[in-house]
């Protein structure tokens, strides 16, 4: 079983939904398309007089709906000569239903499906397809679960029917639950916080300081909880039989199922063995979704520049509300999109990429279509002339009749190819047309493609690339060498220890220097409140940072020049350094006693002068008269004073300072020639 983690924004390799040889999307990739087309050119161009050759299969074409008593949907479809089945059954709800505290309870639940049922261990479960020579797996998204199975189509029948007791109501009984929950916590790495992950979760990172991510950004989708701030190990330890069975019973209702079987089987038995097993799960109302997209209408762009030699391109267009045909429409262009770029960018003259990816993300109602690229550095400004002028073009509908009726010919027939087997049809089930609240019916992909017309295009793409949807990312080599950049550094922190110094410092004459004692704080101030000041200044810090991060986010990072960018970041941190700086100038350190005055030194740089003449009184008090009476006004406290009296030095302005030294009687003694006779005016 697998897990798509609900936080990524793009394929990953791994057993996810992109990758998984089981349950990748169909879509054609920038490799088959560039080795196929010159060939597919050549068939679809009757000039070169190739029809004789044969047209592959339209695997889309002829998908049969039929709709249970209990509300669930079979899609059937035969292939002849197919030596495979492929049966799989989607439900639409996946991690972002998780409950909040209860993060992974979908994953949990996928794997719960596949454990002890009706008699049978989970290994007997299990070796009922895999004796056979088949395959079984499922995965968990962001907004759906997938069950699947391939095996040899003489197994068909068995197939339909073991998946039928896998989406079955499950007893989830409790020594099964606690074995179970073991290999979901491997598979997603949950194990106890260390003190440096609960230092990231709760103040490098914390989740209320977060800022939005891509799809609550621009969409409004927000899940119970995301990554950054989810404790796996304690929320899969919370979840236990009565989370596992509510969860089946909310959501896993027949009407939100989608049942799938593909390849060379009897149509009359296999919808006959899904009545008999997927039929008798009883029908019910699913709990209903509160989707809510949010479109901010903005384009959104944005710059940045790291140790890389190349240039990491992302160019985003957002789909709200997807219809059937938006799909599909989506599909093409990312397949045409893919297809010319990789023509011009990879294959072309110009080498100016190592490959070109247009493809398609959904979630819950919502999409993007995705065009990214690395692309060398110096190529990069001609690279995104060329792929803005192949948006244009299909936005404006300026391609040639020729080229377009060409290209679209080779993307269909790419596609014919790619979806010819029934694990690759079954996938689209799984992967794009999986919400049943969008698709009632499987679309004919390879029927629509061959037929669409480019002012049809056209219509469309003007809605897709208006500039409000766009989302764009490029992430540029920084354009100085490391050495420099570290010289660079150095000379920030140089200039603001020189600023410091010049706007802290004060000069004193050493040379009428009587005394010097260091304060002596008590252990309460060196356990407490000393570290709690620490604590105050770490969150002041991170509140700044934060400051920096949003003044980012919504404005600077969508400066396109590293030499305005990037002086403002380092205004940012010689900015954070010179207050960390002066807030560490405001802790008392020593008292340093001239013939005319004192001086207390603090710790960075600054000292206050007191002159004789404003000294006002210099006294030992003890802790009621300071801590608990109006004298604590304006006074800095570093001493208690509770056991022994400890000096109370107050200034004409109000000043002052309750402390203890080394040997506060002999300190009394230097400092009580400077007290001020009180009857002087």
């Amino acid at each position: 079983m697998g897990w798509h983690p609900i936080w990524q924004m793009a394929p990953v390799a791994g057993e996810s939904y992109y990758q998984s040889p089981v349950a990748r999307p169909p879509v054609p990739t920038l490799h088959r398309i560039a080795i196929i087309r010159p060939l597919t050119l050549l068939l679809c161009s009757s000039l070169l007089g190739a029809q004789d050759l044969p047209v592959p299969r339209n695997a889309f074409a002829g998908v049969e709906t039929i709709v249970l008593a209990n509300g669930l949907k079979i899609w059937f479809k035969r292939l002849p000569g197919e030596p495979n089945v492929s049966v799989n059954f989607t439900v639409a709800v996946g991690s972002d239903q998780d409950p909040a505290g209860e993060e992974q309870l979908a994953h949990f639940l996928e794997h719960m499906l596949f454990a002890d049922h009706l008699g049978k261990a989970t290994l007997e479960i299990w070796r009922e397809i895999a004796d056979r020579g088949g395959a079984s797996n499922g995965f968990t998204s962001w907004d759906r679960t997938a069950y699947l199975v391939n095996i040899d189509k003489a197994h068909a029948l068995l197939a339909i029917d073991w998946l039928g007791r896998i989406a079955s109501p499950h007893a989830m009984d409790p020594g099964v639950v606690m074995r179970e929950r073991e290999p979901v916590a491997v598979e997603v790495r949950a194990v106890p916080r260390k003190a440096s992950d609960w230092f990231v979760a709760w103040y490098v990172d914390p989740p209320w300081l977060r800022l939005p991510g891509f799809w609550r950004r621009e969409f409004g989708i927000a899940p119970a909880r995301t990554t950054g701030d989810v404790d796996f190990f304690r929320s899969l330890n919370r979840i236990g039989p009565d989370q596992l069975r509510d969860f089946y019973d909310r959501w896993y209702a027949p009407s939100r199922m989608t049942l799938t079987i593909v390849g060379d089987v009897d149509r009359d038995a296999a919808v006959a063995a899904a009545r008999k097993t997927f039929g008798a799960l009883p029908g019910r109302d699913p709990a209903p979704f509160t989707d809510s997209l949010k479109n901010p209408g903005r384009e959104r762009r944005s710059y940045a520049w790291i140790d890389r030699s190349n240039v990491s391109y992302s160019d985003r267009y957002k789909v709200y509300h997807r219809s059937p045909s938006d799909d599909v429409r989506l599909e093409f262009i990312a397949s045409l999109l893919q297809q010319r770029l990789n023509n011009r960018l990879r294959f072309g003259e110009r080498k100016a990429a190592y490959g070109v990816s247009a493809y398609v993300e959904r979630r819950r109602q919502a999409a993007v279509l995705v065009i990214s690229s690395t692309i060398k550095a110096a190529e990069f400004q001609w690279a995104r002339d060329v792929i803005d002028e192949e948006i244009a073009a299909i936005r404006d509908g300026t391609l040639s009749d020729s080229v377009f009726m060409a290209e679209r010919a080779s993307v269909a027939r790419t596609l014919r190819v790619q979806t010819a087997s029934a694990r690759a049809l079954a996938g689209w089930a799984m992967n794009t047309f999986y919400d049943s609240r969008i698709h009632r019916d499987f679309p004919d992909v390879v029927s629509d493609f061959e037929s669409v017309t480019q002012p049809e295009l056209s219509r469309f793409a003007r809605d897709v690339f208006a500039t409000e949807r766009r989302v764009v990312q490029v992430a540029a080599p920084l354009p100085l060498p490391q050495s420099i950049l570290v010289v660079i550094l150095a000379s920030i922190v140089a200039g603001v220890v020189f600023v410091a110094r010049r706007a802290l410092l004060r000069t004193l004459d050493i040379t009428r220097l009587r005394y010097v004692a260091r304060f002596r704080l008590p252990l309460v101030h060196r356990g407490v409140l000393f570290p709690l000041a620490l604590a105050v200044l770490a969150v002041g810090l991170r509140l700044l940072v934060q400051g920096y991060l949003v003044l980012a986010d919504r404005w600077l990072t969508a400066i396109p020049n590293f030499w305005v960018q990037w002086p403002i970041y380092g205004s940012f941190a010689a900015a954070t350094l010179f207050l960390v700086v002066a807030a560490f100038s405001r802790w008392p350190r020593k008292l340093l006693v001239f013939e005319d005055g004192i001086a207390v030194k603090y710790l960075s740089y600054r000292s206050v002068a007191v002159p004789t003449a404003e000294i006002a009184e210099i006294t030992m008090l003890r802790f009621r008269d300071v801590w608990l009476s109006r004298r604590l006004w304006r006074c800095t406290p570093l001493a208690f004073g509770l056991f022994k009296p400890a000096i109370y030095l107050r200034c004409t302005d109000g000043r002052a300072w309750f402390f203890r030294v080394r040997d506060t009687d002999e300190c009394l003694r230097v400092l009580a020639p400077l007290q001020r006779d009180p009857a002087t005016p």
